[in-house]
């Protein structure tokens, strides 16, 4: 490459100057520049007297170019590669002259120079020494016994180490193996206990709930029964009080009104007569006064004058005063009719529904309040009912709907049923019939917190046991009855023994973690000596390799 390089920039910088000539050649010559005189000499020429111009020289004909000879053709640099050139040496060599030769102070350094003086002292120990070969193989085969020593030791130390460990670790899985079965056995034997109570006690509790349901459910509707013929015959026994005395009443007012108008007449009519009398004795006395003054004049004494007469009082006044005293009688009894008949009810049957209408404020006239499809219509129907003999009817009907609906495959509609118990409340017209209702509301939320109580409970959790607990807290509230308050308490206090059971398995799977971390640290804590104990073996071999390398660096200067 060097060659290739030189021959090409030598080949270009040839033609470069062949072409220079050439256009040196064919190039016509430049005038030489005018010099310009300094001022001092331009004012010595002024002066002098102006000196004669010589006339212009003739011009010279320019002679055309020569043709420059083509180009030769360039050598290729395999042929220069091959070509062979002789050396040139020169004549007289070149020497030194005498007066500027010097004596060289020159010195070569020290064998050992960048050593310290005790490793350089050592060093040289070595370098002095002298070794055979017998030596060097026994050495050699020392070392060799030596670490083989070693690592013997070591290998039987750490497989003493791995051995323990291994007995340690197998001791402990085994410890832990059967305190886990121990712990596991102890568990499944709580809880087959506990669910076999609970089965039992849950089997024994249903059957006294059913058998105090039926019970309360027949004891409710005697009571009901009775209760309703009671108030029936009180309704009756109050309609019919009610009745007369509203007859007493009105036969009363009536003879008061009668007695008030024949009063009233009376008097106008003993009024009219005395004013009759009193007018018919004044025209008699005027009439007789007449007679007498045509006969004889008699003077008298005027006689005294007597007390002015009371006015009498006007019919027509009486009269507007009866009027109106008639009118307020009737509206009040027109208002004390539509009292008494907003307050009546009715039965109708209308195509196999009894139907309950309640009487409007007005003398007359009735509206339909709500139909009861099923109901049985009673056999001694009244002309009209009281609310406490009719409510009891629809609150009958929406017990018995709320029942039905019980009555269904798979899992009852409980948000149905409360809406029919609420309904069937607004006509619980007496405390019992209110309580009835309230009662299997809350028996439907017990059983719905009962059920979310055993939900929590199957998974066995801490937490799902302690919301079973919770829920069955709640439950207890909503009961009075003695045997379902002992079974809730049976049933939480199953639930604390299983959650105490599962902290102490808890416990026990910690501790047995502790301690397989405790054995994982001990077993790295285990390799990591070991790994320190080979690192201490490799360092005397290493100080040994590092020994016999200078050794050997005294034979190779030995031997150059």
């Amino acid at each position: 490459m060097g060659k290739k390089s030189l021959t090409k920039s030598t080949s270009k910088k040839k033609k470069k100057a062949a072409k220079k000539k050439v256009a040196a050649k064919t190039s016509p010559k430049k005038k030489a520049p005018v010099k310009k005189t300094a001022p001092a000499k331009k004012a010595a020429a002024a002066s002098k007297p102006a000196a004669k111009v010589k006339p212009a020289a003739k011009p010279v004909k320019k002679t055309a170019p020569k043709k420059a000879p083509p180009n030769a053709k360039p050598v290729p640099v395999k042929t220069l590669l091959k070509k062979k050139f002789d050396t040139a040496a020169p004549k007289v060599l070149y020497s030194v002259p005498k007066e500027l030769i010097e004596k060289s102070t020159f010195t070569a350094p020290d064998f050992l120079a960048g050593f310290e003086a005790k490793d350089a002292k050592r060093i040289k120990g070595l370098l002095a020494n002298t070794y055979k070969e017998a030596d060097l193989k026994a050495a050699a085969e020392k070392a060799a016994a030596e670490k083989a020593a070693a690592e013997k030791a070591a290998a039987e130390k750490a497989a003493a180490e791995k051995a323990a460990a291994e007995k340690a670790a197998a001791e402990k899985a085994a410890a832990e193996k059967a305190a886990a079965e121990k712990a596991a056995a102890e568990k499944a034997a709580a809880e087959k206990a506990a669910a076999e109570k609970a089965a039992a006690e849950k089997a024994a509790a249903e059957k006294a709930a059913a058998e105090k349901a039926a019970a309360e459910k027949a004891a409710a509707e005697k009571a009901a029964a009775e209760k309703a013929a009671a108030e029936k015959a009180a309704a009756e026994k109050a309609a019919a009080e009610k009745a007369a005395a509203e007859k007493a009443a009105a036969e009363k007012a009536a003879a008061e009104k009668a007695a008030a108008e024949k009063a009233a007449a009376e008097k106008a009519a003993a009024e009219k007569a005395a004013a009759e009398k009193a007018a018919a004795e004044k025209a008699e006395a005027i009439k007789q006064a007449a007679a007498q003054k045509s006969d004889v004049s008699v003077s008298y004494e005027p006689a005294p004058a007597q007390a002015a007469a009371s006015k009498p009082s006007d019919p027509v006044d009486n009269t507007i005063k009866l009027v109106a005293a008639g009118i307020a009688f009737l509206i009040l009894l027109v208002i004390g009719a539509s009292t008494s008949n907003s307050f009546k009810y009715y039965l109708v049957e209308n195509q196999g529904a009894l139907e309950i209408w309640k009487g409007k404020f007005a003398p007359l006239g009735k509206k339909k309040v709500l139909a009861l499809p099923g109901v049985a219509v009673p056999e001694d129907l009244k002309d009209a009912y009281s609310s406490d003999e009719v409510y009891p009817l629809a609150f009958q009907y929406y017990i018995d709907k709320a029942d039905a609906l019980l009555d269904v495959p798979g899992i009852p509609d409980f948000e149905a049923i409360k809406a029919t118990l609420k309904i069937a409340l607004e006509y619980g017209s007496s405390s019992a019939l209110r309580d009835v209702a309230y009662q299997r509301l809350d028996n439907i939320d017990r059983l719905i917190l009962d059920y979310k109580a055993d939900v929590a409970a199957s998974k066995g959790t801490i937490e799902g046991l302690s919301a079973a607990i919770g829920f069955l807290k709640e439950a207890d509230k909503l009961t009075k009855d003695e045997v379902l308050e002992e079974r809730i308490a049976q049933k939480i206090a199953a639930h604390e023994t299983a959650i105490a059971v599962l902290e102490e398995q808890a416990e026990v799977e910690a501790e047995a973690a502790r301690l397989a971390e405790e054995a994982a640290a001990e077993e790295a804590a285990a390799l990591e000596a070991e790994a320190t104990a080979e690192g201490e073996q490799a360092a005397p071999e290493a100080e040994a390799d590092s020994e016999a390398q200078p050794e050997a660096e005294p034979e190779a200067a030995e031997g150059h």
